[in-house]
């Protein structure tokens, strides 16, 4: 820019906070004929019922610096899961995936982190369920990570089904564990007919 006074002034911005979020879809032809027998065919995309308890450690470690709302996040099952409704047992080891469905920075009444979880699907070999899990209740784990315990005016500000951080900082490493519980499946959007 040149202005009136003949001094010239040059502006340089760059962006280095941009995220890319990516998708995955798997395209499966069971046709209705096919003579395999139902023990080989699995279970897929069935949904998980509302009510049970899982115990899940982080695979996906997670940091005030570099992790985002909206960011991946993957787990592993550390007990087998037995589902009567689908009649069968998701093994321990079973993978979950899901997102970082809450990150937030707060400074009232001092300084602390909000941090939420959202799992969305469980798979195991060629099997996969669908499931709605959030963290079963309030988890204060300043106790554990910053070695001290919630002050009770953040305590009582908490929310259900997130995790809460008295510090500066957070960091959820790849021993991090918690119970998961599931909610009822999400209702599917209406779609309003067009006039």
């Amino acid at each position: 820019m040149l202005d009136s006074n003949a001094v010239d002034t040059y502006n340089d911005s760059e962006y280095t906070q941009c995220r890319e979020f990516r998708g995955e879809s798997t395209l499966r032809f069971d046709f209705g004929d096919s003579q395999q027998p139902q023990s080989a065919i699995g279970v897929h995309d069935k949904w998980l019922p509302a009510g049970s308890r899982l115990r899940v450690r982080l695979s996906t470690p997670l940091d005030d610096q570099s992790s985002f709302t909206g960011d991946p996040v993957q787990g592993l099952l550390l007990d087998p899961l037995p589902v009567k409704d689908l009649k069968l047992t998701v093994p321990k080891g079973a993978l979950l995936s899901g997102v970082v469905s809450r990150l937030e920075l707060h400074h009232q009444p001092s300084r602390y982190y909000v941090v939420a979880i959202h799992w969305d699907r469980l798979t195991w070999g060629q099997n996969s369920l669908l499931l709605n899990a959030h963290p079963q209740h309030l988890y204060p784990h300043g106790r554990r990570y910053s070695g001290r315990s919630l002050p009770l005016s953040i305590e009582e500000s908490g929310e259900e089904g997130t995790f809460t951080w008295p510090s500066s900082h957070f960091r959820m490493d790849r021993t991090f564990t918690a119970v998961f519980e599931t909610a009822e499946r999400p209702k599917e959007p209406s779609v309003e007919p067009e006039r």
